[in-house]
Order: C-alpha cells, then structure tokens, then sequence
C-alpha cells in the first residue's frame, strides 16, 4: 500500500525529504479538507523536494461549477504535478459529478497528458448530502478519471473507519478496482487503523493528522511519526 503524506510548506517539505514517501500532496487545510494551495506555496515545495518527488496539487472541495472547477485544474497543470485532485463538495447527483468530472478530465488534457486526474467523495455522505462514494467508480473509469478517494469532509477528529465500515470500504475498492481505477483512503487515519486499511486492499492511503504533533493536522509535522507510518503502510 503507498503512502500519501500531506504537507502544507517548504520546511514540511525538507523535513519528511528522506522518509520514503510516494506522494507529496501539498495542501492547505484553512481552506478545506482538500484545500488548494497558492501557487507560490507549491513552487517552494517543488523546490525543497528531491527530483522526481511524485506530486498532488488539490484544488480544493469545489462547488458544482464546472467551467470554475476545470479551469482550476488546467491552471494546476502549470506546475506539472502527477496528481491534481478535486473534491465533489458541491456535487449531489450522479449527472452532476459525469458533467464536472467530463470538463475536468477535458481541460487537463489540454494541458498535460501526463497529469493523472483525483476525484474525491466524503465519508460524511449521508449527513452532508454529498455523492454516495460508491457511485462514483463507474462514471469515473467511463471519464477517464485514474483514482477514486474517500476523505473525511469534517476534521473534527473522528477517522474515516468511524463513519464507514471495512465492509463498506472494501466494497468502494473494489467496485474502483473492476474499473480499473486505483483506490485511496483518507480522513484522519493513524497507525493504529492500518491493517483495518490494509483489509480494504486500498492502493493509497492519505495522512495528515496522525503524522502531526497531538494529533492535529493544521499542527507541526512529527517526521519520526512520519517514518514510521511510511514503514508500517508499505508493509501492510
């Protein structure tokens, strides 16, 4: 299983340099749980990472605006990133998350061929009234979408295995994997949920928080806490 490690700046970046880490997901999370960076941010990153860093740019949990939304994304590719993920905050049926999803893919393939494209739903579906995440797998590969993820909307502590079962989870995965989709899971996670993950027979799973100071993802990086999630996921 990789490892997405979220980091928020420069000094993040040099800190969690060496750990081995698959992704670098540069965020901001004052601005959401897949808040979008500034430009200037994700260049200063780029620049304190070694070469060849596989990198995520988010561009944020958007409405369902998609002209907004795919412009957004094509101005991400600016940065040649691996990954550009959105958040469907905004989208509530399965024809509005086709039409975004379409003019996403469609816009970044203007611009790169390369950058891979992330379409996130929220654990918290239900009671926020956002897309069921197990719809989304099967408009996703007919799009053109690589990765489907499951975030938490609300970082009030409470993990992704507190909203969704590991039965409901595997099913997610492998309703991705029979779209030939790869599968992350995100939302508060710490060591001790990695082999309930690691059940599920997710690709990725996305940390923040459980590798931060007391638990807080908008605290300090603690990079042996990092090290340590890195080795254990990888084993998993």
């Amino acid at each position: 299983m990789k490892t997405l490690i979220t980091i928020i700046n420069k000094k993040e970046a040099s800190l969690i340099s060496n750990i081995g880490f698959d992704v670098i997901d540069i965020k901001n999370p004052e601005e959401g749980s897949l808040g979008a960076p500034v430009p200037k941010i994700i260049k200063e990153v780029q620049e304190a990472l070694p070469k060849n860093t596989i990198i995520s740019i988010p561009v944020g949990d958007v409405p369902y605006l998609p002209g907004t939304v795919s412009l957004a994304c094509m101005g991400a590719c600016c940065f040649k990133p691996d990954y550009v993920k959105v958040g469907l905050r905004g989208v509530r049926t399965l024809e509005e998350a086709a039409n975004l999803l379409f003019w996403v893919v469609n816009s970044v393939r203007i611009a790169s061929s390369e950058t891979k494209i992330v379409a996130a739903v929220y654990a918290e579906y239900m009671h926020k009234s956002t897309l069921d995440p197990l719809l989304l797998p099967e408009i996703a590969g007919k799009i053109g979408i690589d990765t489907c993820l499951i975030d938490t909307l609300i970082k009030d502590g409470r993990s992704l295995l507190q909203h969704l079962s590991v039965d409901y989870l595997k099913e997610f995965v492998s309703s991705c994997h029979a779209q030939g989709l790869n599968a992350s899971l995100a939302g508060s996670l710490g060591l001790e949920d990695l082999p309930k993950i690691a059940m599920t027979g997710a690709d990725i799973i996305g940390v923040r928080g459980g590798i931060c100071k007391n638990r807080c993802r908008k605290g300090s990086l603690d990079a042996k806490l990092a090290a340590e999630f890195v080795s254990v996921s990888h084993q998993a």
